[in-house]
């Protein structure tokens, strides 16, 4: 299997015998091929986004106030108001109000750019891109206190459980979309085989395009590694599958030819 990995990505004669393969093996191919691929993407983001993730931790605990809810009731900075307004939320702002009274209303939201309002019973959230405003009181039966130290004596479980998530999104993503990069692979190969007249059919279509998902992780790892991604990386992967299929069919083609 991996002798085959290996030939798929230079060796057209190899497509030819595989295109008379079992369609088992082909889709088989297909699955360990993403199997690598999903495994190297998990792999780089905890090499890789590790210490960035650290970093976001420590920003995370340096905006984080004394916090304490107790039946229903918030408590933040001993009710002074406190306002977050970090250059990341481009302008919005989190407001901790836990000592107000005053009713809140959308438009004062609004007006002042506050995505987020905690009072001392209630939390208000409203999207940036639309005026209505969800007010979410606290559950009675809660219990905790939340402070910057606290973050930072977790952040290896904050880093390890986030970075954790973010690979097996990564790696379940792999497998979602095989079914497109393979109809995407066989529509490539079916013109291709059209237009040179070599006569492959479906079974054959499907097999090839099943192989040639070898090159379809590479250039996926590459797009997913680089710090700036690959324009227009569907009509890449396509021009790379009709690349492929013209030098597949035309060795098929030859083959053809020759025996005849």
């Amino acid at each position: 299997m991996f002798q085959a990995l290996y030939k798929s990505f230079y060796d057209m004669n190899f497509y030819k015998k595989a295109a008379q393969n079992s369609g088992w093996k082909a889709v088989w191919f297909s699955l360990l091929v993403s199997l690598i691929a999903a495994i190297i993407m998990a792999l780089f983001i905890f090499a890789a986004q590790r210490q960035p993730a650290y970093d976001a931790v420590e920003k995370l605990a340096s905006y984080t106030p004394h916090m304490q809810l107790s039946g229903g009731k918030l408590t933040v900075n001993n009710d002074q108001q406190l306002v977050i307004a970090p250059e990341e939320l481009q302008g919005y702002k989190v407001v901790f109000d836990t000592g107000r009274t005053e009713p809140v209303y959308p438009t004062q939201l609004r007006n002042d750019n506050i995505i987020l309002m905690a009072t001392g019973n209630t939390l208000y959230t409203i999207s940036p891109d639309s005026d209505q405003m969800q007010a979410t009181p606290y559950d009675e039966e809660l219990n905790y206190t939340i402070e910057a130290q606290n973050i930072r004596d977790n952040k290896d479980l904050i880093v390890n459980v986030g970075l954790s998530l973010i690979a097996g999104f990564v790696f379940m993503g792999q497998f979602i979309k095989l079914p497109f990069i393979i109809l995407l692979a066989a529509i490539a190969v079916w013109l291709i085989n059209n237009v040179m007249r070599v006569g492959l059919g479906g079974a054959g279509i499907f097999k090839v395009a099943c192989y040639l998902q070898a090159p379809a992780a590479l250039l996926s790892v590459i797009n997913f590694v680089l710090p700036i991604k690959i324009p227009f990386i569907t009509i890449v992967s396509l021009a790379m599958f009709a690349l492929y299929a013209n030098f597949i069919l035309k060795n098929i083609g030859t083959a053809n030819d020759t025996e005849a």
